[in-house]
């Protein structure tokens, strides 16, 4: 499912950021790659 949405939104025009990790979608996940994360929420 997460694959078919990351083709709809580059068929859009949309450029997203796809990243796999091993892991849940949790906070140790989250707290491992925030300093990756975090700079994509605040570009211009």
């Amino acid at each position: 499912m997460h694959r078919a949405m990351h083709r709809a939104l580059e068929k859009g025009g949309v450029k997203p950021v796809w990243f796999e990790s091993a892991g849940l979608h949790d906070w140790q996940v989250w707290r491992r790659h925030l300093r990756e994360f975090a700079p994509l929420l605040f570009r211009e």
